[in-house]
C-alpha cells in the first residue's frame, strides 16, 4: 500500500508541472525561443512564458527578453499577471489584477510609472494564458478580448475555427489539433499534440517549433536584420523630389487601412488593392485661419505616450514657439528642435515622449511621440502616422505626424527633417503604438508598383 501511494505521488506531482521549449523562426532564420511552464496549485495554476530573442535593426544588434507569469484560477479564469520587457533600450514592466467584474492594467517604464486602465474583465486573455489553454485542453472563447502587455494595447479576437491537421513531428506523421485565430487584422495557426504545442504560425511569418532545449536555446550567431527582411521593394521609383506620386498598393485589404488624409487620397479600391494618390502642399498656399474644428480638438490632448501636459514639455514648447507669428513657423521650429535633440539611433522601446525626452536618442517612433508632445503643447493639433518610407531602393516600416494647419493635415518627419514630408512616405494608419500592431498583418505581404509621378 505504501509502495503505491509513493506511486501516485510521483505520477500527481508530474502531472502537476508542464515544461516545454520552442525554437523561434523567421523565413527560417533562427531568432530566438520562448520556454513555456505551467505548474498546478491547490487554487488554480501559475504559467510562465519567457521569450529570448537576438536581431538586428539596421545593422545595429538588438535584444529582446520578455517573461509574462499569469495567475489564474482552476477554470484558468485569469485572476493576474506580470510582464516584464527588456531590450536594452528600456525595462517595462506591466500588471494586472483582477478585481469583480474589472481588469485594472499598467505599465511601468525604466522604473517610471506610466499609463494605466480600467478594463472590463469578461473574456480578458492574455497571450500567454491562451496557450495554456490549449496545452491544457481548456475552452476559448468564440470570441475574446486579447490584451498583449508588450505594446499596451487591447483588441478584439477570434477563434475562427477548431480543426485537426496531419503535421511532421519527431520523424512520424501525427494527428494535431490546429487552433486558427484572427485579430489585428492576421490569422494565426497554433497546432497541439499529445499536451504540446508542436507548432505556432504567428504575425510577421515568426513560427515557433517545439524543440528539446538544447536546439531551442541555440540561436545562430548571425543575428536577422528585421527592418531590412521585410522591406518592400516596388516597382519603379520615386524621386525624392516628387511633388505627386500615384501608386498602387496590392496584396491588401484596403478596408483595414486608413489611406485617406488630406494630402493623401485614395483613387481606386478592389477586394485586395488599392490605388492611392499623394501629394505634397505648398505651404506659402495654406489659409492663415487658425479655427481648430471640434473634431480635430482631441488631437490637442495629451494621451498615455504624448504626455503634452507634463510641465517640461510645456516649457520647451514655450520656448520654441514663443514670439513667432504662424503655425508653419512654429513647426518648423519645434521639427528643427526634434531633429537635433534626438541621436539617431534604430531601439526596441514602448515610446513615451517623456521617456525620449530623458533618454535623448530614438528612431522613427522616438521622434514622432517627442514632436506630437510638444506640438500639441504648443497648441498644434497633431496625430502620430505610421507606414512606409522609399530610401535606398526599397519601403521600410516607419512613423512620422501629420499636423492641423491651414485648415488641413500636412505631414511632417522629424527623423528625416521634412517639412512638410516627402512624397516617399505611405500612410497605412493614424495612430499611437497600437495602430502599429494593426499594420502588422501586410508585412511581408504587401507589393507596390510606381504608377506615375510629377
Amino acid at each position: 500500500m505504501r509502495k503505491l501511494l509513493i506511486a501516485i505521488f510521483i505520477i500527481g506531482s508530474l502531472q502537476a508541472r508542464f515544461e516545454q521549449w520552442l525554437g523561434v523562426y523567421v523565413k527560417s532564420y533562427k531568432i530566438g525561443y520562448t520556454h513555456i511552464e505551467i505548474d498546478r496549485k491547490t487554487s488554480g495554476y501559475e504559467i510562465r512564458e519567457t521569450t529570448v530573442m537576438d536581431l538586428k535593426m539596421l545593422g545595429q544588434p538588438k535584444s529582446l527578453n520578455t517573461t509574462t507569469v499569469v495567475q489564474a484560477d482552476k477554470t484558468l479564469k485569469l485572476k493576474s499577471f506580470e510582464f516584464f520587457l527588456s531590450t536594452g533600450d528600456q525595462r517595462v514592466k506591466s500588471t494586472g489584477k483582477r478585481t469583480g467584474k474589472s481588469m485594472k492594467v499598467s505599465v511601468e517604464m525604466n522604473g517610471r510609472q506610466g499609463p494605466s486602465r480600467e478594463l472590463p474583465a469578461d473574456k480578458f486573455l492574455v497571450p500567454t494564458l491562451l496557450h495554456a489553454r490549449m496545452i491544457l485542453n481548456k475552452p476559448i472563447p468564440k470570441t475574446f478580448k486579447l490584451y498583449d502587455p508588450s505594446t499596451f494595447t487591447i483588441e478584439d479576437a477570434q477563434l475562427l475555427k477548431i480543426t485537426y491537421k496531419f503535421l511532421s513531428y519527431q520523424g512520424k506523421k501525427v494527428k494535431a489539433k490546429e487552433y486558427v485565430l484572427k485579430y489585428l487584422g492576421y490569422t494565426t495557426h497554433t497546432y497541439v499534440y499529445n499536451g504540446r504545442i508542436i507548432r505556432d504560425e504567428g504575425a510577421l511569418g515568426i513560427v515557433s517549433i517545439d524543440e528539446p532545449e538544447e536546439v531551442a536555446t541555440r540561436i545562430q550567431n548571425q543575428s536577422v536584420d528585421l527592418l531590412r527582411l521585410f522591406a518592400v521593394v516596388p516597382e519603379g521609383n520615386v524621386p525624392q523630389d516628387a511633388k505627386s506620386v500615384e501608386l498602387e498598393l496590392s496584396n491588401i485589404d484596403p478596408n483595414f487601412l486608413d489611406l485617406t488624409l488630406d494630402g493623401q487620397k485614395l483613387i481606386k479600391k478592389g477586394k485586395d488593392f488599392a490605388v492611392i494618390k499623394i501629394d505634397v502642399p505648398d505651404l506659402s498656399t495654406l489659409s492663415a485661419s487658425t479655427e481648430i474644428p471640434d473634431s480635430v480638438k482631441k488631437y490637442l490632448m495629451p494621451d498615455e505616450f504624448m504626455q503634452s501636459d507634463d510641465p517640461r514639455i510645456r516649457d520647451i514648447a514655450m520656448n520654441l514657439t514663443s514670439g513667432l507669428e504662424n503655425d508653419v513657423e512654429k513647426v518648423e521650429r519645434i521639427k528643427d528642435w526634434v531633429y537635433n535633440y534626438i541621436e539617431k539611433k534604430p531601439t526596441v522601446t514602448i515610446p513615451s515622449a517623456l521617456e525620449v525626452l530623458e533618454s535623448k536618442r530614438g528612431d522613427c517612433n522616438e521622434h514622432a511621440v517627442l514632436f506630437g508632445a510638444v506640438a500639441r503643447a504648443a497648441g498644434i493639433p497633431t496625430r502620430v502616422v505610421v507606414g512606409l518610407i522609399y530610401a535606398n531602393g526599397a519601403y521600410y516600416y516607419h512613423a512620422w505626424n501629420a499636423v492641423w494647419i491651414g485648415g488641413r493635415w500636412v505631414f511632417v518627419d522629424s527623423i528625416f527633417n521634412e517639412f512638410p514630408a516627402s512624397a516617399r512616405h505611405i500612410m497605412l494608419k493614424t495612430g499611437g503604438i497600437d495602430k502599429q500592431t494593426e499594420i502588422i498583418s501586410i508585412v511581408g505581404r504587401i507589393k507596390i508598383k510606381v504608377l506615375n509621378f510629377e
